[in-house]
């Protein structure tokens, strides 16, 4: 197949950028049936099945379901965000009828660039609830497609960190390009005084225009490369964001040690070292929030890149048990799927065709600040969400 023909294919009926930008929209809200019977067309919506969640309501919740995702497929706008709200009774099963449904008709409006995902709520809170919503149901959450969030009451910590989020500082590796580079434009864009450590080999030209408070060069890899970053930055750190990472794909049959192991030393030891060093050093404050940036490889492994796959897949088990050892801070993982950076740019052309046009519903690659919005998010709005991966992937059909 030609080079123009496979680009075109790439190109065609591309749904979600031209427009995702720059559009608000304040979301409907459906609690019941009859206020679906009600409604026009959607733009925004948040649809809320808490009430029908109880144990022994699933007759009522199957109804209801039915009714407002007839109502969403019929009445969805283009570029549509719709938002499911659940809650945990002590029981799965409410939700995971929800949860199926969501991820089905997240594909449906896809074709439209509409995007659909779920937030469970375990012990409520409004402001963490209220602001999780208004995040998924906005262009922020445009590459967020079919995917569950679970919230939980924030705690003392967790509160006192919002509180000073805006005074804080924020440390980014990886972020002299890519998506470490647009996390810091966002960080910035937030309030943030965000500190950019790269490779002293980097160029840090376009970083150091966007007036970061200061910049580390050091090799993530490096024994005391934590160490330097603390020194540098002095501690008082409220957010980490590891967006640092390589690529060296081979299948197994032609991987050769150095190319596994220097993915794996990247994307995952390095995190464990820098992290382990800055607790330590008592640079990350209470309450602070370390993010990782994971991958649907890691997700659902991918053919020629188990090295990376085995790395990234590392980093969401090691941040679910630091979640649970370190509770006194917030831990999660942002799973990036196909998204235009200068790793993505060097694979063969038939790949992004394949990965577009057949796993991703929404037909396009992701931008990097599309990733760079939910780690914002997580690091301003988050609140109640901890130990999780959020899948930034436009609902590919990779793992669950």
């Amino acid at each position: 197949m030609s080079q123009k023909l496979l680009r075109a294919l790439v190109d065609w009926k591309a749904p979600l950028k031209q427009l995702k930008r720059n559009r608000t929209a304040v979301p409907q809200l459906f609690s019941s049936p009859e206020c679906v019977s009600a409604g026009g067309a959607v733009s925004a919506a948040v649809i809320d099945f808490r009430e029908y969640c109880a144990p022994g309501r699933e007759k009522e919740l199957s109804d209801f379901l039915y009714k407002a995702s007839h109502m969403v497929a019929n009445t969805a706008q283009k570029h549509a965000r719709v938002v499911a709200l659940t809650t945990s009774h002590g029981t799965n099963l409410q939700a995971g009828m929800v949860e199926g449904l969501v991820r089905s008709l997240s594909k449906e409006l896809a074709g439209k660039g509409g995007v659909v995902n779920m937030i469970n709520v375990t012990n409520d809170s409004k402001d963490a609830r209220v602001g999780a919503c208004d995040f998924f149901a906005s262009d922020g959450a445009a590459f967020v497609n079919g995917q569950r969030v679970d919230i939980e009451q924030p705690d003392r910590k967790s509160l006192e960190y919002y509180e000073n989020r805006a005074k804080g500082k924020a440390v980014v590796t990886g972020a002299a390009r890519g998506i470490g580079f647009e996390t810091v434009k966002e960080l910035k864009r937030l309030g943030f005084d965000v500190y950019g450590v790269d490779h002293p080999g980097g160029d840090f030209t376009a970083l150091e225009k966007l007036g970061v408070e200061g910049v580390v060069k050091v090799d993530v890899t490096d024994e005391s490369s934590g160490n330097v970053i603390g020194d540098k930055v002095g501690g008082d750190v409220n957010l980490m964001v590891h967006a640092a990472g390589i690529t060296r794909d081979k299948t197994m049959k032609r991987m050769k040690p150095n190319l596994w192991d220097d993915v794996l030393s990247v994307n995952l030891f390095a995190i464990q070292r820098i992290d382990q060093q800055l607790i330590e050093s008592g640079v990350y404050n209470n309450g602070a929030r370390i993010i990782g940036i994971s991958s649907t490889s890691g997700v659902a492994g991918n053919l020629g890149q188990g090295n990376y796959a085995a790395s990234k897949s590392g980093l969401i088990g090691y941040i679910e048990d630091m979640n649970g050892k370190h509770e006194e801070f917030s831990w999660n993982n942002v799973a990036p799927g196909f998204i235009k950076t200068d790793m993505t740019a060097n694979l063969p052309l038939i790949n992004e065709v394949v990965t577009t046009r057949v796993l991703t519903p929404l037909m396009t690659m992701g931008e990097p600040d599309d990733v760079a919005g939910v780690i914002g998010w997580l690091g301003v709005g988050g609140k109640g969400v901890r130990g999780q991966t959020v899948r930034v992937c436009g609902g590919m059909l990779a793992g669950r």
